[in-house]
């Protein structure tokens, strides 16, 4: 069962207790419901039973650290504040995540993932923050970056960043940005181009044919995040229209748009089958 990312922006519920009867001060609502996977099979109580004492052993252990606690109530203050943009609130979050991920010695081994309990995050989501804040260790840069924009208007969100912040090479990096500005790539788009990439790797194409192949590969990442948001923003229309008949004339327009983008798919794919097919032959 798949652990709920928890509402950062909103407030804190009262403390549980630790195991010494001390209070653990504003922990996230989200936190007591998602600290610990159950069994498949385990009742209601055994659930709330398991979650009180995963989230009481991993205070047990920042509360005897005194550096590790201080970063915990940071991290508190940085959630439960209402006035900072979404994008700035996780880049913080990483930073302080990031911190304790490069002093051990300090912060002990395992500690993300006790912050990530009494947080209420999923571990892989504070380590994605980190590695945001690990790749854009410059504030000014990471904001400019976030300002860019394409000459259509369009511009990377944080989520873009974490993709980015997997690939190691500063210069294919940066290769990256600018062929999601420029081709509008949502971030699925963007994650299948990477992972087409990652895929490839251990076959490269020759260097007179590697431009090329770069640019087709987009292209099948593009269409791939393509279809999916077809099928999204047909959900979206289902949903809205059940709850508004005012949307309904907007169904028979967007209807039209998909029938039109069909049938030209439809024919540009004939070509495309019959460039490949005659390729083969050769």
């Amino acid at each position: 069962m798949a652990r709920r990312k928890p509402d950062i922006s909103s407030t804190t519920s009262p403390a549980t207790t630790a195991p010494d009867g001390s209070k653990i001060p504003g922990m996230p609502a989200a936190a007591k419901k998602t600290a610990a996977e159950p069994r498949a099979d385990a009742s209601a109580a055994q659930v709330i039973d398991l979650n009180k004492k995963t989230i009481a052993r991993a205070w047990a252990i920042v509360n005897k650290n005194p550096a590790l606690e201080k970063i915990y109530t940071r991290l508190l203050e940085i959630v439960s504040e209402a006035n900072l943009q979404e994008a700035d609130r996780r880049y913080s979050i990483g930073r302080l995540v990031a911190q304790v991920r490069q002093e051990t010695d300090k912060y002990r081994k395992g500690s993300v993932e006790k912050l990530a309990t009494l947080l209420g995050f999923d571990t892989s989501t504070l380590h994605d923050y980190a590695n945001v804040a690990d790749t854009w260790q410059n504030k000014t840069e990471f904001n400019a970056l976030l300002r860019q924009e394409s000459e259509r208007g369009f511009g990377l969100r944080f989520s873009h960043l974490v993709v980015l912040a997997r690939v190691a090479d500063e210069k294919h990096r940066k290769k990256l940005i600018a062929l999601a500005l420029e081709m509008s790539l949502t971030v699925r788009q963007l994650e299948n181009y990477v992972r087409t990439e990652a895929a490839s790797a251990d076959e490269p194409a020759p260097p007179a044919l590697s431009g090329a192949v770069d640019r087709a590969r987009h292209v099948v990442a593009f269409w791939e995040g393509a279809v999916d948001q077809v099928d999204r923003d047909t959900r979206e229309l289902e949903r809205l229209a059940a709850s508004s008949p005012d949307v309904l004339p907007y169904l028979q327009k967007t209807a039209e748009k998909q029938r039109a983008l069909a049938e030209t798919a439809s024919a540009c794919a004939a070509k495309l089958e019959a460039l490949a097919k005659a390729g083969s032959a050769r």
